[in-house]
C-alpha cells in the first residue's frame, strides 16, 4: 500500500457498450472509496454513474460516448473529493 495517509480505491461496476435494435449506449458506473491507510477505515464512499447514447452503432461511437462519460464523471469526482477532503 501507499505511504500516504489516504488511498482512493475504485471499484468498477459497469463499463460496457450496449446495443438495442437501432441504438447503442454506454453505461459507466463505479464506486470511489477514500480509505485511511493507518486504520483501513473507509472515510467516505460515493457511486458515480452515467448513461450516454452513442452516435453510431460501432466501437467508434462507443469510444466517443465514453469520452463524454469520463469528462462528466471525473468533473463530479473532483467536486466530491474537494468536499470530502476539507
Amino acid at each position: 500500500r501507499s505511504k500516504s495517509d489516504f488511498v482512493l480505491e475504485v471499484h468498477i461496476e459497469d463499463f460496457m457498450q450496449y446495443f438495442q435494435k437501432e441504438r447503442s449506449f454506454i453505461l459507466f458506473s463505479y464506486v470511489l472509496a477514500l480509505v485511511d491507510t493507518k486504520t483501513n477505515a473507509v472515510m467516505a464512499t460515493k457511486t458515480f454513474s452515467t448513461k450516454i447514447d452513442a452516435k453510431t452503432l460501432d466501437a467508434k461511437g462507443g469510444a466517443e460516448a465514453y469520452r463524454f462519460a469520463f469528462e462528466e464523471l471525473f468533473a463530479k469526482n473532483t467536486i466530491w473529493l474537494n468536499e470530502v477532503c476539507k
